[in-house]
């Protein structure tokens, strides 16, 4: 008979218990909320590193942002600086002699520019005009058409101020 070797009940439950007791250590903790040190560490390294890696792509944002932001204010100082010297030879245009006419030079520029205006042609509107004052009067259908005669009377050469007495009023049918 081949031999077999005796276990006692005693042997067997122990061996059973070793094996189960990893299983039970991990039951008891998880039931306790208590992980191990190194689980911890673990996590708490993981959010670390992903906490530095959003705190360096934020970095990278705010850089691209102030270098946005530094050429904007660039191009913002050069367009002021043309403003500045348009304003200047605006100014300087505006001073010269060439421009001082008389009201009836200026008269006959609006009047001529309102009449050679195709939108205009059909309605009647009339231009005065003192110490380079143009006043316009009349009847218009629509608003359009009154922008339009104000925006010829202020891009005539000469005009100081333009006052509009216009009235907008529909054709009626």
């Amino acid at each position: 008979m081949p031999y077999a070797p005796i276990r006692s009940e005693a042997a067997t439950r122990r061996r059973r218990a070793v094996r189960l007791a990893p299983l039970f250590a991990a039951l008891v903790l998880a039931a306790c909320g208590g992980d191990s040190e190194r689980e911890r560490l673990e996590r708490a390294a993981k959010a670390l590193s992903a906490a530095q890696h959003d705190v360096a792509r934020a970095r990278e944002d705010v850089a691209a942002k102030q270098a946005e932001a530094d050429a904007a204010n660039a191009s913002l100082e050069a367009a002021r600086s043309r403003l500045a010297d348009a304003e200047s030879r605006l100014a300087s245009a505006s001073s010269s002699e060439d421009l001082r006419v008389s009201d009836d030079v200026i008269f006959r520029s609006v009047q001529e520019r309102l009449l050679e205006d195709r939108r205009l042609r059909d309605v009647a509107v009339r231009a005065a005009v003192t110490q380079g004052t143009v006043v316009l009067s009349g009847r218009v259908p629509d608003e359009k058409l009154r922008e339009r005669a104000l925006e010829i009377a202020r891009d005539t050469p000469g005009v100081v101020n333009v006052d509009s007495q216009i009235e907008v009023a529909p054709e009626a049918d």
